[in-house]
């Protein structure tokens, strides 16, 4: 019965969304008075935070004397872990950021080497005049790479410093905007930086550059295509190295994994089903001379061909990748917010006022709402064994937190059977029913006994049901499900979540005064909060979006550039022989047409799949393949080289 004075109002907390059960109203006071609130009582749960800043060292030296402690009950979480809905968005953000960084290492490999085929190219016929001269063949090549080199050099000194200059003026800026963080400018960033551009710039010339060193001036003469043996070795090491630097960078092995594992078999795939398309084709006799020719065209320069469409196809792959996950991304969780999704939570509901409470919303609010029992307890035992809370202990490996558990005759409606099934008969008995992903992390199946220890009494139940949850439904979701009558003699409280519209929110207030021990939690709050911070990552994201884009087209425009030389050379031989300028015309877009369609197919499929490995593996989504996305860039990719 302790009074207390109101000293102050809190408008708002920044840290409020970052721990979900905070985010409900709560009361700051000072701890000497807690005890006069008679509040902790017997079994009450109260959990203690440590807010921690400093410099990263320091801070890995608190992690590693926290895990040396072997505390299960012990978690440190960064902004960027933990369970929060906004630590989740910002891992899947930090995975979007890691995906382009990928995708712009790739461009810049392809446009390094096309640059370098075309600049070999162009002056083949003053490296065939030096060796005719005397010039040894590696002095041939140490001079081209010598000049690459110092080039490369030049441009990578300017942009990096510039890249410098603005890194130091935005952190400037954050910390006159956010005098809280503590930011600091770090040269190493800069000189990796440096490091990886080299590795790029020498890593993909060096082998169109020793092509240069067996060309012989009777090749130049004859306009013979270069030979492409064993350059595949280069770039195999090239791309190992690629892999290794962007696992360093993005720290995720399965983004790294998948991306590269997809774009090599889009190359690969690429590479065979055009060598074997002109087999088939130049065995046919063709009666169209546009078309014969082209054919012909593409079989002389098969090696040519098969670089070109080799890019065309990664070029594309790339774009697709980043369009169709950009959207699925940034705009599938919002399009999945029905009207009326359910923006308020109440937990610690005590079982007798449960009836009560459900009427009382359903007549200020208009809404059914239904609560779910809430049991907590540990995992201590899978199939008999106790689990690990350390990994270098024996045993299964376990869940290093309490669950909340919970009871019901019949599944919620965004909970979908993936094995196993879940019946009226189940009542009273010792089954449960796993989440998909709580039964992947431990590694169990149907059959598999899991021991819960649950108010000091342990308790074993069989699995007997599997099932996906829908997680953004903004429902009481739970791991683990035992049937009616199986928990009945330890404690619960009750919660659950409904819709509230804005403009009822003042009828708030006075359910909470009629039921003082119950807590809300105004879900509305993380989602302000996270589209906040999804506003802030799109005008990000998108500013690197186009930069890719703009690169890619720059790509293109090196490839149809880099044949216009030689084709004109082809075209004055085949006008003196008397092919009119409209075959000629057609012959070149019945080529560029072949190319189209096969890069425009290869690259779709590919993109299809790793678009759908990525939804499920890293960002969390059920990837809906959009047909005529990839149908519409199959044909434009045609009709465009084609044009």
């Amino acid at each position: 019965n302790a009074q207390f004075k109101v000293t102050h109002f809190l408008e708002n907390e920044p840290d409020a969304a970052n721990t979900f059960y905070f985010i409900a109203p709560r009361v700051m006071m000072a701890l000497e008075d807690l005890s006069k609130t008679q509040i902790v009582q017997a079994g009450s749960r109260i959990t203690y935070e440590l807010w921690l800043s400093g410099n990263e060292k320091n801070l890995k030296a608190f992690r590693k004397w926290q895990i040396a402690l072997n505390d299960p009950d012990l978690t440190l979480d960064s902004v960027s872990e933990g369970r929060s809905p906004i630590q989740r968005f910002l891992g899947y953000a930090q995975s979007y950021l890691g995906l382009i960084l990928i995708l712009i290492v790739v461009l810049a490999g392809l446009s390094l080497s096309l640059c370098a085929r075309f600049w070999v190219k162009a002056r083949l016929l003053a490296f065939c005049i030096y060796k005719i001269l005397g010039a040894t063949p590696n002095r041939v090549v140490r001079l081209c790479l010598s000049g690459i080199f110092i080039v490369g050099m030049a441009v990578m000194i300017g942009m990096i410093g510039l890249g410098g200059v603005a890194g130091w003026g935005l952190l400037e800026g954050a910390s006159t905007w956010f005098p809280q963080l503590i930011l600091s400018f770090n040269a190493w960033p800069l000189t990796l930086t440096f490091l990886i551009a080299l590795f790029l710039l020498m890593g993909f010339t060096t082998p169109e550059v020793w092509l240069t060193k067996n060309v012989l001036p009777i090749y130049v003469l004859q306009m013979r295509p270069l030979e492409f043996k064993m350059l595949w070795i280069f770039y195999v090491f090239v791309g190992l190295g690629c892999i290794v630097i962007l696992y360093y960078y993005t720290q995720n092995l399965y983004l790294t994994l998948i991306l590269a594992a997809g774009i090599g078999w889009a190359a690969l795939i690429a590479y065979a089903v055009l060598w074997l398309l002109l087999g088939v084709l130049s065995k046919l006799q063709l009666k169209t001379l546009p078309l014969k020719l082209a054919i012909r065209q593409l079989s002389f320069q098969r090696e040519e061909g098969a670089a070109q469409t080799v890019t065309l196809t990664l070029l594309i792959t790339v774009l697709l990748v980043l369009y169709g996950v950009r959207n699925d991304f940034l705009n599938r969780w919002r399009a999945d917010l029905p009207p009326n999704t359910p923006n308020h939570f109440m937990i610690n509901i005590a079982p007798k006022e449960v009836p009560k409470l459900e009427k009382d919303i359903r007549e200020s609010f208009h809404e059914n709402v239904h609560f779910y029992p809430v049991v907590r307890g540990r995992l201590i035992e899978i199939n008999g064994e106790k689990v690990r809370r350390d990994p270098n202990e024996p045993g299964p490996e376990g869940i290093d937190r309490p669950l909340n558990m919970t009871w019901m005759k019949t599944l919620q409606a965004h909970n979908t059977t993936v094995a196993g099934t879940w019946r009226d008969e189940n009542k009273g008995q010792l089954h449960i029913s796993v989440e998909q992903s709580f039964a992947n992390r431990l590694k169990v199946k149907l059959g598999d006994k899991l021991t819960f220890e649950i108010e000091g009494n342990p308790l074993t139940a069989t699995i007997v049901h599997v099932r996906e949850v829908t997680w953004q439904s903004f429902e009481p979701n739970f791991f683990v499900i035992f049937p009616e009558s199986v928990l009945d003699q330890f404690s619960a409280t009750y919660m659950g979540s409904f819709y509230v519209d804005s403009n009822k929110k003042s009828l708030l207030p006075k359910l909470l005064h009629d039921y003082p021990e119950v807590t809300l939690i105004e879900v509305d709050k993380i989602i302000n909060t996270i589209q906040q911070l999804l506003d802030l990552l799109v005008k990000g994201i998108e500013s690197l979006v186009w930069i890719v884009f703009l690169f890619a087209f720059l790509i293109l425009y090196v490839i149809l550039s880099s044949a216009k030389p030689l084709r004109k050379k082809q075209t004055a031989l085949l006008r003196l022989v008397g092919a009119s300028q409209r075959s000629l015309m057609i012959s070149v877009g019945f080529e560029y047409l072949i190319l189209g369609l096969l890069s425009g197919s290869v690259g779709s499929l590919a993109a299809m799949v790793i678009e759908n490995e990525l939804g499920k593996r890293i960002f969390d989504l059920t990837i809906q393949v959009p047909l005529l996305r990839y149908g519409a860039t199959v044909v434009l990719s045609a009709l465009l080289l084609s044009a």
